[in-house]
Order: structure tokens, then C-alpha cells, then sequence
């Protein structure tokens, strides 16, 4: 998910270096626009049945941050693997 979200340019969503502007900010509009869309990758990336745990996050970090604590201890060399492989297999609709 990450090297796919990297390639399109969106990576500062999920890591912070693109945070949220303020409301009144003249890109506010712009940034909500495509931080949903990034946001809508992660959430149809997800198992089932993780969707209403992730769904209620309003920012794409929020949602890679909890998945991240959630199912990742750092430790799984072999499960950081599998998650970039499943990353490299996602593709827009």
C-alpha cells in the first residue's frame, strides 16, 4: 500500500508531511479532496471487517497510524513483507 500511495504522489498523507491545513486555508479544499481519495484507497485495502474500526478516522494518517499500532509490533520482518507486497498488488479502479 505504501510504494503504491508513494507512486502516486499521496505519501504525505499517510506519513504527516502533508498535514491538514486549517479550514480557512485556500487549500483546505483541495486537501480534503485528495485526502479522501487516499483515504478510500486504505479503506477498501482493508479486510472486511476492519472497515468500521478505520472508517471513522477523519484523516488518512489517523487510519495508517491505528492499523500500524494495532496490528504491527515491529518485531514481523515476514508480515512487513507481506504487507508491501499487498501494497504493490493494489491498484486504482
Amino acid at each position: 500500500m505504501e510504494m503504491y500511495i508513494s507512486e502516486k504522489d499521496k505519501l504525505g498523507y499517510i506519513n504527516g508531511d502533508l498535514p491538514q491545513p486549517a479550514p480557512i486555508n485556500p487549500t483546505f479544499k483541495g486537501w480534503r479532496m485528495e485526502n479522501l481519495i487516499v483515504k478510500s484507497w486504505l479503506i477498501n485495502y482493508v479486510e472486511p471487517h476492519m472497515i468500521g474500526n478505520v472508517i471513522k478516522f477523519p484523516t488518512t494518517k489517523s487510519i495508517w497510524d491505528s492499523i500500524a499500532t494495532t496490528y504491527f509490533d515491529g518485531l514481523d520482518i515476514s508480515q512487513v513483507y507481506k504487507l508491501k507486497r499487498k501494497i504493490t498488488q493494489l491498484k486504482q479502479n
